[in-house]
């Protein structure tokens, strides 16, 4: 696995930058795989298809992709979220994995030999995490 996990991006370092909005890749496995999968306040959890043959800029390809198709369903629903904020954090993650965006993003995985592998059936999701600092409610 070439992201870095949440465990390497914590909550102080993310104060320490000042940074509000913040990207984790949390697991690559399947849907049924991944526990406690529901969404907190100040989270977004969001899953890619990958496979065995896609790059790390490929998957952030397709993560940039499927969240501008949910990102304008969370507009003002979601306690202190910002748009400009999310995108902006999903741009610093793919800057910060410029250098390996051709590099496999998991060779482990099952790669898709014909089109009738893509049809039906179980496939593997990268999911990544969107966090960001909800307001106090005193505040």
């Amino acid at each position: 696995m070439i992201l870095p996990s949440l465990d390497q991006q914590t909550r102080a370092a993310r104060e320490t930058a000042g940074v509000d909005f913040m990207w984790h890749h949390i697991d690559t496995c399947l849907s049924c795989y991944l526990l406690d999968h529901h969404n907190r306040d100040g989270e977004l959890l969001l899953g890619v298809y990958v496979d065995g043959s896609m790059t790390v800029g490929q998957v952030l390809a397709n993560l940039v992709a499927d969240f501008g198709e949910v990102a304008w369903h969370l507009g003002e629903s979601r306690k202190g979220y910002d748009d400009d904020k999310a995108f902006t954090a999903l741009g610093r993650l793919i800057n910060e994995n410029a250098d390996v965006k051709d590099k496999l993003f998991d060779s482990s995985l099952e790669t898709p030999t014909n089109d009738d592998d893509l049809d039906g059936g179980d496939y593997c999701q990268a999911w990544f995490l969107l966090t960001w600092d909800v307001p106090d409610e005193d505040a």
